[in-house]
């Protein structure tokens, strides 16, 4: 028995490297703990977060398409997952449950850790779900010139929740120029589908930089063709496992050092079979 347990929660599950993740965490922090995936419907999340520590567990994870659904049940909530619209870290204690991002923290390291500089440049976001909801409250804070988001939604309907993003059609993604990063938000081209794009790969337009959050397979069909054509690509690995031993740090209560996210990152990167 574990003194420390810890979970994720989502639908589906079966393609997490969290436990993978957080098992390395553990080996190189040296602390004693495991972590389960728990895959619910959206009619259990009420009842599972109520019953966090009848079943012994100290912290629990928040993947698609629950980041939202479990705001209401949240007592206490982060400046950045109240900034954001979303929570996928949740600590219980003795005042009730509080709701944290740390998704944010994981894509800000990622574009450090590759000199990713986004200031006074435009850049454009893939999607509108919740990932998009982290980069682009990322691209704001880190003050993108102007921030073009390509949906398939009604302009209105995306433009409330991204009011300082310019809404445009994927049609409008190949007019655009001087890039200076694209972020794929959208999970086509993850596995098994990897030979989906989510842009047509002859009309790709010129960009510096792109950052695709998928991370199976570690490089997309997406990011091959930029990567032929005109600029660097960054899978969404690192993010992971970055906002992976953020969440330890809430849960722990204590620093991580950085050199351990790079370790769990190599190992898991040699591990995982793309």
């Amino acid at each position: 028995m574990f003194n420390n347990l810890f979970g994720l929660i989502g639908f589906p599950l079966g393609h997490s490297y969290s436990p993978m993740i957080h098992r390395a965490i553990f080996k190189y922090t040296e602390i004693k703990g495991d972590y389960m995936l728990h895959q619910i419907n959206s009619r259990e999340i009420r009842h599972f977060l109520k019953t966090l520590k009848i079943r012994g567990i100290s912290g629990i994870n928040v993947t698609i398409p629950y980041k939202q659904l479990v705001i209401p049940y949240m007592d206490k909530i982060s400046c950045e997952a109240l900034k954001i619209g979303a929570v996928n870290t949740i600590k219980p204690d003795s005042t009730g449950l509080s709701g944290y991002n740390t998704d944010y923290k994981g894509f800000t390291d990622t574009l450090e850790r590759n000199s990713i500089k986004v200031a006074g440049g435009n850049v454009l976001i893939l999607g509108d779900g919740g990932s998009a909801r982290t980069v682009y409250t990322c691209m704001s804070d880190l003050q993108a010139s102007t921030i073009y988001m390509a949906t398939r939604k009604k302009t209105d309907e995306v433009q409330n929740m991204f009011d300082k993003a310019k809404i445009i059609t994927y049609e409008d993604v190949y007019d655009l120029n001087s890039l200076k990063l694209t972020v794929n938000c959208t999970p086509v081209g993850m596995y098994p589908n990897n030979e989906e794009s989510p842009l047509n790969e002859s009309r790709i337009p010129p960009m510096d930089a792109l950052v695709d959050l998928i991370y199976n397979p570690a490089k997309t069909r997406l990011m091959k063709t930029v990567e032929k054509k005109c600029g660097r690509v960054v899978n969404g690995l690192y993010m992971l496992v970055s906002q992976a031993v953020a969440a330890q740090e809430i849960w722990m209560d204590k620093k991580i050092d950085t050199e351990i996210t790079s370790k769990v990152y190599e190992e898991v990167k040699m591990m995982c079979t793309f």
